[in-house]
């Protein structure tokens, strides 16, 4: 037999403020669980790329772009890996002020020449930061040592049979943790090859950067483009 008793009275008040103080209560912890996995799971926000510079040799005198040239630096018409121009390099190098704090990811075009000041060997088309008021590229962050090196902070980072005559994309990505200096070059959007250094006997510290090109032999370089990396 089932026996049902009716609530009346005070017994059915206790009961409804007991639902409302536990409904109370779930709704708060369900809240603090929430703001607690936000806080401690969620995704970091997602990086943003913004350029600062670029430079496609297709129209202002190279001065107004801020670039520092040397000897056998110069536009030429000769190919272009996009448009009519790109920047002809023979043993020297053109510099800009980089403007930029790190991480950041530098992308270029080069094609290689078929002149060398001593022999294949010797050819480097190279990439650097630098202070400043120091042309030293004793430690680029990268270089092509033609015809099948690709050298880190120059040490043998990976091989890559390199072509003569022939626009090779490159997209390089620097970073800086935990007192290292970090070096991601992407060729082709096929290759990958990766390098670190410590940072003093990089570059000490970021004080007046300036990023640097030049090779040991003849190269072109075209579409130059910086762009910082931000959240």
């Amino acid at each position: 037999m089932v026996t049902i008793t009716k609530i009346r009275g005070a017994v059915s008040n206790r009961l409804i403020i007991g639902i409302g103080v536990a409904s109370v209560l779930v709704l708060l912890a369900a809240s603090l669980a929430c703001f607690l996995w936000f806080r401690i799971f969620r995704a970091p926000a997602p990086e943003r790329i913004e350029q600062v510079w670029a430079e496609s040799f297709e129209g202002l005198p190279l001065t107004k772009s801020g670039l520092h040239t040397r000897s056998y630096v110069g536009v030429s018409d000769k190919t272009a890996s996009a448009g009519r121009k790109s920047m002809l390099i023979f043993r020297y190098l053109f510099a800009k002020q980089l403007n930029a704090e790190q991480p950041f990811i530098i992308e270029y075009d080069v094609q290689f020449g078929k002149r060398y000041p001593f022999h294949a060997g010797q050819f480097r088309a190279q990439v650097a930061i630098t202070p400043s008021n120091n042309s030293s590229l004793d430690l680029p962050l990268l270089s092509f040592r033609f015809p099948d090196e690709v050298m880190i902070f120059g040490t043998l980072a990976g091989n890559m049979k390199l072509k003569e005559n022939r626009w090779y994309g490159v997209k390089l990505t620097y970073r800086e943790s935990g007192g290292r200096c970090k070096v991601s070059v992407v060729i082709d959007d096929k290759v990958r090859i990766e390098g670190e250094k410590a940072i003093e006997t990089w570059h000490g510290g970021w004080n007046d950067p300036c990023i640097r090109f030049r090779d040991w032999g003849m190269c072109y370089i075209d579409n130059i483009r910086l762009s910082r990396i931000v959240k």
